[in-house]
């Protein structure tokens, strides 16, 4: 899926004229670091946040975006492998490695401000859909959508840099049936601040 993804979007940037390309297109890449709340909820722990969820992970995003008057569209292909988290409120325990996610995520987004120097801050949205790899080789999709502030600046030439705060909402990563009896299913929210380079316009 992943080697998928990434042919495909080195065919939308190798089919773009060069002039047109060079004005109109920008890839980028950001790193940043992720929070995940919600998936699950021990019903039976007195009151106690008990749950289980994934792990919070390093995320790597491949960004390819047009732009147009002011106004972006594009499409972010995101990539994390995650723990499994199982905690009470006190203690948490670990497994390493459970979850791998793949995430497609088109967006758009308009700017909210620029100052004369080139800085400009934007407001990013969209849906997405995210793959989950789970250890046992069962894995299953989710559908979802997110929204970001973003704050970008020159560096030189082309390349730009960025900081940007995100926030995903899907369905629970885990499947009916597969938690305890006391345990129920939860919405998940993926919070994530990220920096990153841009080549292009």
């Amino acid at each position: 899926m992943t080697r998928h993804c990434a042919l495909a979007l080195c065919f939308l940037a190798a089919g773009v004229p060069r002039p047109y390309a060079a004005a109109q297109w920008s890839v980028g890449l950001d790193l940043g670091a992720s929070h995940f709340t919600g998936a699950s909820f021990d019903t039976s722990a007195g009151g106690v946040a008990a749950s289980l969820r994934p792990q919070h992970p390093p995320v790597a995003a491949l960004r390819l975006e047009h732009a147009a008057a002011g106004v972006r569209v594009g499409l972010g292909v995101l990539y994390a492998s995650a723990g499994l988290v199982a905690e009470n409120g006190a203690y948490a325990a670990v497994q390493k490695g459970f979850f791998s996610l793949l995430e497609l995520a088109p967006e758009g987004s308009i700017r909210l401000a620029q100052t004369g120097a080139g800085t400009e801050l934007r407001l990013h949205a969209g849906p997405l859909v995210d793959f989950w790899a789970v250890e046992n080789g069962d894995n299953r999709t989710r559908a979802g959508g997110h929204a970001a502030l973003s704050a970008g600046w020159p560096i030189t030439g082309r390349v730009t840099g960025s900081i940007r705060v995100a926030a995903a909402l899907t369905g629970s990563v885990f499947e009916a049936g597969e938690l305890p009896f006391q345990v129920v299913r939860r919405v998940m929210w993926r919070r994530t601040v990220s920096v990153g380079l841009r080549y292009g316009r």
